[in-house]
């Protein structure tokens, strides 16, 4: 590397650190892409001791980061980027990554594989936000405290279980802990355990759409099917087609949300019970219902009075 360059890297570094993040964004995406020879200071493997260069880049960027958490700015990802550009060989490095934390626990995407394997900051990050286990090493993943710790932070959107070892998304107290947060963990939950009686009716308490996933040996049981389905109408869809002509069951779901008829037998959506019960819930299932019931002058006023009904067959 000639000496023009090194003054250039200097002079950036110094200057970018302090500046906004854009700023930042821009010299690394550019500046260091337009100057290979420069990279070689940013590689974990290097052997050499670290250079003035790199260490007055790296102080620079603690200091940075200092100020910025002291200040409490808002977080910015282009900011957290940079670390990827430091080794973890510096002795820093730990250090940089924690106040980096302090500021936002997902700039651990961007960190070495050595930040990404250390169980303390790993437990310490998913303590904060569950669904940061994604990034986590392979034993991270496999390990049952952090798994356990992750699972049990509530994200209705992202079912933390997904990122968990195989192994564990087949332990029974891991996944009932993700199911008491998220019902809809079950999906990620083992082959086994979604055979499983005790795991699957906690399943079906928070979410009577599981049913999708639950074993076909345990959908074929009533009560499973039932629980489902009281839990919530729209499981009818899952339900084994046996139960769908059952009437007790249908009536159920057909209460609770009219447009569940869909679901039903042809038998019971030519019933002229199930389908009253559907109509009066939601007018507009009065579609899903029999030709010969369409045509029904009693359900279509029913219907009528609950909505507005645009296919008949009057």
């Amino acid at each position: 590397m000639n000496h023009l360059n090194v003054d250039i890297f200097k002079e950036n570094v110094s200057r970018l650190i302090k500046a906004e993040s854009s700023a930042i964004r821009l010299f690394t995406n550019n500046y260091i892409e337009d100057n290979p020879e420069l990279k070689s200071y940013y590689q974990p493997t290097h052997k050499l001791s670290f250079t003035s260069i790199y260490n007055d880049a790296f102080y620079k960027f603690v200091i940075f980061i200092d100020d910025f958490y002291k200040c409490k700015y808002q977080s910015d990802m282009y900011i957290l980027e940079y670390i990827q550009f430091f080794s973890d060989k510096h002795p820093l490095y730990k250090y940089l990554i924690k106040k980096i934390y302090n500021i936002n626990y997902f700039a651990i995407k961007y960190a070495s594989d050595i930040i990404k394997s250390d169980p303390e900051l790993m437990l310490n990050a998913v303590s904060v936000n569950g669904s940061l286990l994604e990034y986590g090493s392979t034993d991270i993943k496999d390990n049952f405290d952090i798994v356990y710790v992750a699972v049990n932070q509530y994200d209705i959107s992202y079912p933390v279980l997904q990122f968990a070892s195989d192994r564990l998304r087949n332990n029974k107290d891991i996944v009932l802990a993700a199911l008491a947060c998220n019902g809809e963990a079950f999906k990620f939950a083992s082959t086994e355990l979604q055979d499983d009686e005790d795991i699957v009716n906690e399943a079906l308490d928070n979410q009577g759409m599981q049913l999708e996933f639950v074993s076909e040996r345990l959908q074929n049981i009533y009560e499973i099917s039932l629980k489902a389905v009281s839990n919530e109408s729209m499981a009818l869809q899952f339900v084994p087609n046996k139960f769908k002509n059952v009437k007790e069951l249908v009536i159920i779901a057909v209460r609770e949300n009219g447009l569940s008829l869909e679901f039903a037998s042809i038998d019971l959506r030519d019933d002229i019970d199930v389908v009253l019960e559907a109509v009066c819930n939601e007018g507009s299932s009065l579609i899903f219902a029999s030709e010969r019931l369409r045509g029904c002058h009693r359900i279509v006023d029913i219907a009528i009075q609950h909505t507005h009904i645009e296919y008949t067959s009057y």
